[in-house]
């Protein structure tokens, strides 16, 4: 991993298994099109289960 990337990193709700989903910066059409085929690899949940997560020091407004 380039120093430049950050892993973005997502969750199930169905199972709370976490991972990395994406590296950014990346194009938000890729990125999009990625998060919407996105499958759960620990309990094969569907996209509309996945949820980004939140880093660690970030404030929820």
């Amino acid at each position: 991993m380039t120093p430049d990337k950050r892993p973005l990193t997502v969750g199930c709700v169905a199972c709370g298994h976490e991972w990395t989903g994406l590296y950014l910066p990346m194009n938000i059409s890729l990125a999009a099109r990625a998060m919407q085929t996105m499958h759960c690899p620990m309990c094969g949940a569907s996209s509309s289960d996945i949820r980004i997560r939140a880093e660690k020091g970030d404030d929820a407004a």
